[in-house]
């Protein structure tokens, strides 16, 4: 028989107690539950332990939905602010040739009242002559080009334009865009006062305005509509055609093209920018003048204005000699731009005398947009 006697601490012989060795085994067990004494704590533990990782996910997530919205916020913030800088910022129609539209960040206008606005752009106001007739206009370069109504020129050969000094000068039709019911004409002179564009698209049923025109001065207005983008009503009284339509800052925004009833119909800027730049750089619509000393070149048969440097980069044309006329049977036309013979340069009509020879002369030209050579002999 096995005996159960082992070696007591005082090194006698005693018996193992079954029922405590038991014991001990299920204390270690249960101790071995992650440090726990009990299966049920360490349960408990595990529970708590996921909640508060899943607290801390939650807190992770909207926080970062909470910035997320920040920012979202911020960018549509930054955009209508800048949005609005622009649309108070103006520019003149030369920078709108060159694309140099107003940097977003440039501190925006003021609003003016009546009679400031006024005094702001009076001195880009024209009276438009016609056969006897008058009606206004709005400077657009300083060289010269005016923008007016198509009912304000009903006779294109008969045209003058009274400027802000009071002095009186021939002008000539250069084209019109009859879908928005304008037209550009073009006077010989150099130091005009261009107008200061603004937004058009900005304008809002309600918002006041201001007609300017050198007859009749300053009118308050308010919109009534522009919402198709190529037209606008105002509220005023009666315009003559080509009174200028401008904003609280100053700034043009359309052309009157009709009055009825004390309702206003104008043209908004917006839409007449375009058809006003192809008018003004594309030769193959005839009148172009860049200066206003035509010399005649006989070997040629033809008389030809000198373009400039200045004059090249605001058309899009290049530097050489603009015919201004040619005789009858001759190969060149009216608006042919000749920038060299026998591929020398030339840049006036000296420089084209001179390099005409005796025999036969091969003449590069700027003809509709493109260049072609014609042999004269």
């Amino acid at each position: 028989m096995e005996s159960n006697e082992f070696d007591s601490p005082d090194g006698g012989v005693g018996m193992q107690d079954n029922t405590t060795l038991k014991d001990n085994t299920e204390m270690n067990r249960e101790g071995s539950y992650g440090g726990f004494q009990y299966r049920h704590d360490y349960d408990e533990y595990k529970k708590e332990l996921a909640l508060k990782q899943q607290r801390k996910r939650n807190r992770v997530i909207i926080i970062s939905l909470i910035v997320a919205a920040f920012l979202i916020l911020l960018g549509f913030v930054t955009v209508f602010v800048a949005d609005t800088i622009m649309r108070t910022k103006g520019y003149t129609f030369y920078d709108y040739l060159h694309g140099n539209k107003p940097a977003s960040l440039v501190p925006h206008k003021t609003d003016l009242d009546a009679e400031a606005a006024s005094a702001l752009f009076s001195e880009s106001t024209v009276t438009v002559r016609c056969g006897g007739a008058a009606s206004c206009g709005v400077i657009l370069t300083e060289d010269g080009y005016i923008l007016t109504a198509s009912s304000a020129v009903p006779d294109r050969q008969a045209l003058s334009v009274t400027a802000a000094d009071g002095r009186e000068i021939g002008a000539k039709f250069i084209g019109e865009d009859a879908e928005n019911g304008i037209c550009l004409i073009k006077v010989d002179k150099t130091d005009m006062k261009a107008a200061e564009i603004g937004d058009s698209r900005a304008l809002t049923e309600g918002q006041q305005v201001y007609s300017v025109s050198p007859a009749a001065g300053v009118t308050t207005c308010s919109v009534i509509s522009s919402s198709d983008m190529t037209k606008i009503s105002v509220s005023g009284g009666e315009m003559i055609a080509g009174t200028a339509l401008i904003n609280t800052y100053g700034q043009l925004v359309g052309i009157v093209t009709g009055s009825d009833g004390g309702t206003v119909t104008a043209s908004h800027m917006a839409a007449v920018l375009g058809p006003i730049k192809k008018l003004i750089t594309s030769p193959s619509n005839g009148g172009i003048r860049v200066s206003v000393t035509p010399v005649s070149v006989a070997a040629l048969g033809i008389r030809v204005e000198a373009v400039t440097e200045k004059q090249a980069k605001t058309y899009g044309i290049p530097i050489g000699c603009f015919i201004v006329s040619a005789d009858d049977g001759s190969a060149f036309r009216r608006d042919d731009i000749i920038v060299s013979v026998n591929g020398v340069a030339v840049t006036d009509a000296a420089s084209l005398e001179s390099a005409i020879s005796s025999g036969t002369d091969t003449v590069r030209i700027y003809r509709s947009g493109s260049y072609t050579e014609i042999t004269v002999k």
